[in-house]
């Protein structure tokens, strides 16, 4: 499953991939299941062994790592550790006991205690040479993806998954994320409809964000189709024109706006303006008109 965030800057695309994170969490999804990557992601600092949380290469590296035998092992070490920090707990505090009294201070607690979480680093060392030196962001990017893909995450998120991608390199992107969605569900917020267009969607899957109320909005198929009959009965009872008003009804409407209009049609979803023409020469006309008033680099789609 993809379900797609779109609406122009500052209305909560990013609130709301951060809200349904939170939602599954609280449906009790653990949170080693979530991978949450954020637009602002330095992909150069994932490749390093130097952190250690759910959206690293090394946190997912050493994941696909830890068999069996290594987790009984690794539980066997981590109850060894417990033993002698409870051994030396009052060795050690006698230690800063000492020290303090030389300026008339006095120990608040244990110095040293148990650590509620273990997090054992280094378990898998990466170099860093060639993603360095070779690769650029878009296919860091890539490689973290493919690392996920097979990983035990099953909820990915990610903030404009195209900002590291040359428009070129979207296809790549885009199939890898058709990929995963075959397992794992994905949410993306997005601002390129050439991304979206490369995506197999469900239209229903597409949430809108673009005003104050930071209501989400979906694509009314079903309303249209219903606004369209109400001014059709001419052309319905036509029999020359029945094949263009199976057209418009909704058992066929979201499937051929896929086969014939996707591109044009997820376009149009980020565009201000939108220009409906038949033909060609309808559309040689527009951007004619368009030159000639100063608004041919605007924001606006043209929509055959």
């Amino acid at each position: 499953m993809i379900k797609v965030f779109i609406g122009p800057n500052g209305y909560g695309k990013t609130t709301k991939l951060e809200n349904t994170k939170s939602s599954l969490i609280a449906t009790g999804i653990s949170e080693s299941e979530i991978l949450f990557l954020e637009s602002e992601i330095l992909l150069l600092d994932e490749v390093k062994d130097t952190k250690d949380n759910s959206k690293t290469m090394e946190y997912i590296l050493a994941e696909l790592l830890e068999t069996t035998p290594v987790m009984t092992t690794r539980t066997n070490y981590e109850q060894a550790v417990d033993t002698e920090i409870l051994a030396n707990i009052a060795s050690v505090n006698t230690i800063i006991d000492g020290i303090l009294l030389m300026n008339g201070m006095a120990r608040s607690g244990d110095f040293i205690s148990l650590s509620a979480a273990k997090a054992h680093k280094n378990l898998v060392k990466i170099n860093q040479n060639d993603v360095k030196k070779k690769m650029g962001s878009g296919q860091r990017m890539h490689l973290l993806l493919e690392l996920v893909n097979r990983s035990s995450k099953n909820y990915i998120f990610i903030d404009e998954p195209e900002k590291y991608s040359h428009p070129s390199m979207l296809n790549m992107t885009a199939s890898l994320l058709n990929s995963l969605s075959m397992t794992k569900d994905i949410y993306i917020a997005t601002h390129s409809p050439k991304l979206l267009s490369m995506l197999d969607l469900d239209l229903d899957n597409i949430i809108i964000l673009n005003d104050t109320t930071y209501t989400e909005k979906h694509l009314d198929f079903s309303g249209s189709v219903g606004a369209f009959a109400s001014h059709s009965m001419l052309l319905s009872a036509n029999p020359d024109l029945a094949k263009s008003y199976s057209y418009f009804n909704l058992a066929n409407l979201k499937d051929n706006v896929k086969r014939l209009h996707y591109r044009d049609f997820l376009e149009a979803l980020f565009a201000r303006n939108v220009y409906l023409v038949e033909g060609v020469n309808d559309e040689l006309f527009i951007k004619k008109m368009l030159l000639d008033n100063g608004k041919y680099f605007g924001d606006y789609c043209i929509f055959p």
